[in-house]
């Protein structure tokens, strides 16, 4: 079964509990960016729109959902927590003023989709988050194993800490 926007959505909500929904939509953009660049596939079916108002995932109705652990592949848990640490922080205008200024939302006119070919080569060059080689796959796999271990240990009953969870996954906070 395929992952949906909202699925992805709310494990974003995971680490950014208070993200509204248009700074959602671009975190959306984001993560479909570089699931592109890391796997050559969408993290989620919906097509990201270049409306005049910013980014638009097609069809996505911010449904405020729980995130059900296990739902998502290690691929997309990697690359959902490493866009929640490196744009959650960032300010929706920011975000904004960022992506605009891209190629995958230059080369595309208001109101269409944005090519993932488009997205996959931009997120993969210029756009990356760091280079991809083959050592760091099985890095990115043992980082989801011990994600899903943390998870499975002790499943949160609020939203996680993200400097707690990062440093549990590093293996400088306590288990």
């Amino acid at each position: 079964m395929a992952v949906t926007a909202n699925q992805a959505a709310a494990a974003l909500r995971v680490h950014l509990p208070q993200v509204d929904g248009t700074k959602l939509n671009w975190l959306l953009y984001y993560v479909q960016g570089h699931h592109l660049a890391y796997t050559g596939k969408p993290a989620f079916p919906n097509r990201i729109l270049a409306s005049t108002n910013g980014a638009a995932v097609e069809d996505f109705v911010d449904q405020h959902q729980p995130h059900t652990p296990r739902v998502l592949d290690d691929w997309l848990l990697n690359v959902v927590l490493a866009v929640a640490t490196r744009y959650g922080k960032t300010t929706t205008g920011d975000l904004d003023r960022l992506a605009r200024a891209e190629p995958p939302w230059q080369n595309t006119m208001a109101g269409q989709a944005i090519n993932n070919a488009m997205m996959r080569d931009f997120f993969t060059g210029d756009g990356a988050l760091e280079p991809v080689e083959h050592d760091s796959l099985e890095r990115l796999r043992q980082t989801a194993a011990e994600i899903r271990r943390v998870q499975a240990a002790s499943p949160p009953a609020e939203p996680d800490d993200l400097d707690a969870l990062l440093a549990k996954v590093a293996g400088r906070g306590s288990r």
